[in-house]
């Protein structure tokens, strides 16, 4: 049997505690194209950077997001 060879990414990584929505529609990614990430609701903002409106993430060539080491956090204040 051969073994899967990955062409997309799909079910983006949303990470607890950091009040993130990924605005994924649930199409698989192909490879280079990439996922957007927000805070939840309007009255959050990131963290480091109340003016960033969001982010993206990756799709890489074995099916995973780039996921960042240290992500984003929406506070409220």
């Amino acid at each position: 049997m051969d073994s899967c060879t990955w062409h997309q990414c799909i079910d983006p990584p949303v990470p607890e505690g950091q009040n993130l929505k990924h605005l994924w529609d649930g199409v698989p990614k192909e490879f280079g194209e990439n996922v957007r990430y927000e805070c939840k609701t309007a009255q959050l903002f990131f963290e480091h950077d109340r003016e960033l409106q969001g982010f993206e993430l990756d799709c890489l060539e074995d099916g995973s997001f780039d996921e960042p080491d240290t992500w984003f956090k929406c506070v409220s204040s």
